[in-house]
């Protein structure tokens, strides 16, 4: 019956208080035992919720799209909770008893230690940044997520002094069956635009002129990617199709090949009025998971790793969240000047 289910809901004696620590991995820290279901409401003794999915049967938006609806109807009064007194007639919880044998006692208590080892080793901070969000950004003409894309490009280059091999999840969902491709965010337009902006020689107005260049290519490739066009899972499919004993094609030793897939930031974006936040972990060893909701007055990020200095590149997101906007406010100034001067 409980391999059969869909959804499960746990009652957690834990009471979380902060947005990080809502996360199911950090609440479920040494209690190993009670994670079960691949997919599951969470319901703390405060009386936060959390939900915990599992990726590798469905993709972000239709677990969105369940939650969503599910908030929805509860924020607008459309469930009907019944008496608030307790009723008599209700039966009595049975605990369902399992008769374990040593072997099974044994991999059980082997699999909650590699849990708790697992959440042990990471890293998870929230970025909450109110400096604006995607009203802002649409005043400056400008795709909201390609601008968050651009600042996670400028806040890596901030810390490592170069791009990031940077994966956006991109929906193929027009198609029967489709599913995700990515947008490779780094670009050569992205790499130009993020090292003039740390160099202290270059002007607001070629910066401008970078930047939108940078937004152009990233739409550009999304617009692709949505329309099955990527090449990510095409090589991906090619790949899997090589029977044992086959010859491996060039391409996939080339260490060309493996860097561009080595994904430092594996990045998503999932927002909704209904959500204080949402993650998931990295994909590679020395990378950062960073999730992201983009909403009127404020970008969300959730950035997790292996304990990579995770909480730096929180700040370097701020920071760099912080000059694009002022960088782009100083450049409209001086484009003005520049036309005004112009025309006189």
């Amino acid at each position: 019956m409980l391999n059969l289910s869909n959804v499960s809901i746990r009652l957690s004696l834990s009471s979380p208080w902060t947005i990080s620590h809502l996360s199911p991995a950090k609440t479920s820290a040494g209690d190993a035992g009670s994670e079960m279901a691949r997919t599951g409401v969470i319901v703390y003794e405060n009386g936060k919720s959390g939900f915990l999915g599992e990726h590798s049967c469905m993709d972000g938006t239709p677990t969105l799209r369940m939650n969503e609806f599910v908030l929805a109807a509860l924020a607008k009064g459309k469930v009907d909770h019944g008496s608030a007194t307790v009723s008599s007639n209700l039966p009595t919880p049975k605990e369902i008893t399992f008769e374990l044998d040593s072997t099974s006692k044994s991999h059980i208590q082997t699999a909650t230690k590699n849990f708790n080892t697992l959440v042990g080793q990471h890293d998870l901070h929230v970025l909450h940044y109110e400096g604006y969000g995607k009203a802002a950004i649409k005043t400056y003409k400008a795709s909201p997520d390609a601008w968050a894309q651009m600042v996670k490009q400028l806040a890596f280059h901030k810390m490592f002094n170069r791009p990031g091999v940077c994966y956006e999840s991109c929906q193929t969902r027009k198609f029967k069956r489709g599913r995700t491709e990515v947008i490779r965010s780094a670009s050569v337009q992205s790499g130009e635009w993020s090292r003039a902006m740390l160099d202290p020689n270059v002007d607001d107005i070629t910066r401008h002129d970078l930047f939108r260049a940078a937004l152009k290519q990233h739409l550009t490739y999304a617009g692709w990617a949505a329309d099955g066009q990527g090449v990510d899972r095409h090589l991906f499919g090619l790949k899997k199709l090589i029977k044992e004993g086959e010859p491996v094609p060039e391409i996939y030793t080339d260490p060309s090949y493996g860097k561009s897939n080595h994904w430092e930031l594996s990045t998503s974006q999932l927002s909704s009025d209904y959500f204080d936040g949402w993650g998931y972990g990295e994909v590679v060893p020395d990378g950062y998971g960073l999730s992201y909701s983009i909403a009127d007055n404020y970008i969300r990020w959730t950035a997790t790793s292996l304990k990579r200095d995770t909480a730096v590149l929180k700040h370097y997101l701020a920071e760099a969240a912080t000059e694009t906007k002022q960088m782009m406010d100083r450049a409209a100034k001086a484009i003005a000047a520049r036309d005004g001067q112009k025309q006189a």
